[in-house]
């Protein structure tokens, strides 16, 4: 067997003394290495460098181990000046320890996200992916303050995927596996026989153990889904021989249960990776994690069989004695089962979070809030070197409110904002509160106001308003503050009250409608004055009373117009003055009455118009004036005036239109008085007095009295066509 050790920019030969290289399954391999050189050499000048051992034999197939060099000691050991050189070697992968970084990875699966990382380091090439199913995609992966290495391994761990290192003739690769399918067979020689059963002293085992270990029998696996919160998301996988050995873990990583089944198998093997394995001695170099061998011939049969290489560690030397050199070599090997499953184990944890971090909300080019179905938003970290600044910043993060039962308050762009992890995870992160700065500082200026609480939200797409609800407890000062900036609405589903103990102003720069369902009830325990700019319109649907304590006063400058559906009835028990500068019009479809316990006068400057459809019925208690300026025109069915004292009607001109009867009753004088004509139309015509009636029309008098005598006064009398006349008493004048 010989040794060969090849570093570049290593000048001379040389010579390998010693070495121990180890490798397993999902840790990679290193080479530690021995050699003698004939010149001493820089060790710093080897850091880094492409280093490769050979092993070789004349009949089997050259062994390989490649890699950089990680750690270098020269020595001078003679006097001659020759000097050795102690070498660290490791795979080209290993060197993912030497790289630190915190970044996130979004919508990517964990072949997408551990391609990246190899590409990132230079070293893409070297990865051959040989999973049997595509790796799931994962909406957000976050690496904190980890090495590639440990977030590389942590991340494949997960996904139930191992790595070994291949050292091929010209370098060394890293296959990717999730089953058997990524392990292959021994290269040269398939079976190793026990050491005890042959004659042979190549390719053979010797001190085969088996080791058993108790292990979890059982995994359940429990998650939690904020889209389906009422769903069990529980995923269990058991073993043939469960004794109750159970290992339950919450998160589990899983929304969706057949994905949780599969991580709980994953994990079940896992940890029955290690409860049952093989080991042993052997001189076959050609040993290698995930490389297919069988043991033959030893004396128990259950350790016959074939077997999957999971760890090793070849040692040789060489020694030269008397001009003889002679080199040893011996691998410890352990391996399982062929059928037996096998995951990665042993990856380093992520860190778990100290405490809340701080973060600045994210949206897109343009927008100043962004939420999804749930309130949802995007942050960026300040440890994020990627500084993504819109709305791929991060995954989606709920938001903690300020209370419970349907509070919803949105952080916006570029506010600063307090970040926390579910259970210490930073693949869960969620939004808890929110933190001023200086360039968004707080809404009033502090200390002037340390008595405010204030809760505001400013308008968004431009503009200086906001909405607010303040709080004021200085002494003296105590105020509670609403403001809208633009719309107020206030919906109250039952009662509503509303008290002061003080004055109340209400200022309302537009229109103000208000609209009652039932009885709308208003007390004033002191004066109530009403100032109308405009025009006032009152719709009663039903009764409508007002009860006056003391005087009431309606001036109206204009025209008023009063119109009734049914009958109107005016009473008052006092004198009626009525004075109308223009024209008094009243329409009444049924009937209209006015009753005045007192005396009751009306003054209209222009017409009066009074037409009902029934009755029109007034009474006085005393005296009744009407005077009229222009003409006075009535109309109804019925047409009825009492008065207990004088009645006087003066007018320009009167119309008096009675479909019915019409009835004049005054107990003291009646005086009707036209500046025009009067006109009186009826079928019968009843004018009934007391003692006379006399009827005047310029120098003419006729006279009727209740003794039956009746005198005509006239300048001349006509009596042309009288058929009849009896007895005529003439007196000339």
């Amino acid at each position: 067997m010989a040794f060969a050790l090849e570093i570049d920019g290593l000048a001379g030969p040389a010579s390998v003394m010693r070495f121990v290289a180890r490798e397993a399954l999902s840790e990679g391999s290193t080479l530690e290495v021995e050699v003698g050189l004939s010149e001493p050499v820089d060790a710093l000048s080897l850091i880094g460098k492409k280093a490769s051992l050979r092993l070789s034999a004349d009949r089997d197939a050259t062994r390989f181990f490649h890699g950089v060099v990680l750690e270098a000691d020269g020595s001078v050991r003679d006097a001659d000046g020759r000097g050795s050189l102690r070498a660290l070697v490791g795979a080209r992968v290993l060197t993912l320890k030497h790289a630190r970084d915190s970044r996130i990875f979004q919508k990517k699966s964990v072949q997408d996200i551990v391609q990246a990382v190899l590409d990132g380091r230079g070293l893409g090439s070297m990865a051959r992916w040989m999973n049997t199913r595509s790796p799931s995609v994962r909406a957000y992966v976050v690496q904190y303050d980890e090495t590639d290495w440990d977030f590389v391994r942590r991340l494949l761990q997960d996904e139930g995927i191992g790595f070994t290192v291949r050292h091929e003739e010209s370098e060394d690769t890293v296959v990717f596996f999730d089953d058997d399918q990524g392990t292959a067979p021994m290269e040269g020689v398939e079976t190793l026989l026990d050491r005890a059963s042959t004659q042979l002293s190549e390719n053979v085992v010797w001190d085969v153990r088996e080791t058993r270990a108790v292990s979890f029998e059982g995994v359940v696996r429990r998650d939690y889904d904020l889209t389906r919160p009422s769903l069990d998301l529980t995923a269990e996988a058991r073993s043939p021989r469960d004794a109750g050995h159970e290992h339950y873990d919450h998160p589990g990583g899983f929304t969706d249960v057949s994905e949780g089944k599969r991580r709980a198998q994953e994990a079940l093997e896992r940890m029955r990776s290690r409860c049952h394995r093989l080991s042993g001695l052997s001189d076959c170099y050609l040993l290698e994690p995930g490389r297919r061998f069988s043991v033959e011939g030893h004396p128990r049969s259950s350790l016959n069989g074939a077997l999957v290489v999971t760890r090793t560690e070849h040692e040789g030397a060489v020694t030269r004695r008397d001009g003889v050199t002679e080199t040893s070599h011996a691998c410890r090997w352990e391996a399982k089962t062929r059928e037996a499953a096998w995951r990665p184990d042993g990856a380093v944890a992520a860190k778990e979070t100290s405490g809340p971090v701080v973060a600045w909300v994210t949206t897109p080019s343009g927008e100043e809030i962004h939420t999804d179905d749930f309130g949802r938003v995007k942050v960026r970290f300040p440890w994020d070197r990627s500084r993504p600044t819109d709305d791929r910043s991060s995954t989606w993060m709920r938001v903690g409110q300020a209370m419970l039962g349907g509070a919803m308050m949105h952080p916006r762009k570029d506010f600063e904002v307090v970040v926390d992890h579910e259970l210490g995870e930073r693949d869960r992160p969620f939004v808890s509160g929110h933190l001023y700065n200086v360039e968004l500082s707080v809404p009033y200026a502090l200390p002037d106001n340390a008595t405010r609480t204030s809760m505001q939200t400013a308008t968004t797409g431009g503009g200086p308003g906001a909405n607010e609800m303040r709080f004021e407890d200085g002494a003296g000062d105590e105020e509670i503050f609403l403001n809208a900036s633009k719309d107020m609405t206030v919906s109250i589903e039952h009662d509503g009250v509303w008290h002061a103990d003080h004055d109340e102003a209400v200022t309302i720069g537009g229109n103000h409608s208000m609209s009652v369902g039932t009885v709308h009830q208003r007390q004033v325990g002191g004066a109530r004055t009403l100032s109308v700019g405009g025009s006032q319109s009152l719709n009663v649907g039903g009764t409508l009373g007002e009860n006056v304590g003391g005087s009431a006063s309606t001036t109206v400058g204009a025209a008023r117009l009063l119109t009734v559906g049914g009958d109107l009835s005016e009473q008052v028990k006092g004198s009626l003055t009525r004075t109308v500068g223009g024209m008094q019009c009243v329409t009444a479809i049924a009937g209209y009455n006015r009753n005045v316990v007192g005396s009751a006068t009306t003054k209209v400057g222009a017409a009066l118009i009074e037409v009902c459809g029934r009755s029109n019925t007034s009474d006085a208690g005393g005296s009744r004036k009407l005077m009229v300026g222009a003409v006075e025109l009535i109309r109804a069915k019925q047409i009825s005036v009492n008065c207990s004292a004088a009645y006087t009607e003066t007018a320009a001109a009167e119309i008096i239109k009675c479909s019915g009867s019409r009835t004049d009753t005054a107990d003291a004088a009646l005086a009707l008085t036209a500046g025009g004509g009067v006109s009186v139309k009826a079928s019968d015509v009843v004018i009934e007095a007391k003692s006379s009636i006399t009827v005047l029309a310029g120098a003419c008098v006729i006279k009727l009295s209740s003794s039956g005598a009746i005198s005509i006064k006239a300048p001349k009398v006509d009596l042309t066509g009288a058929k009849t006349l009896g007895q005529v008493l003439h007196r000339s004048n």
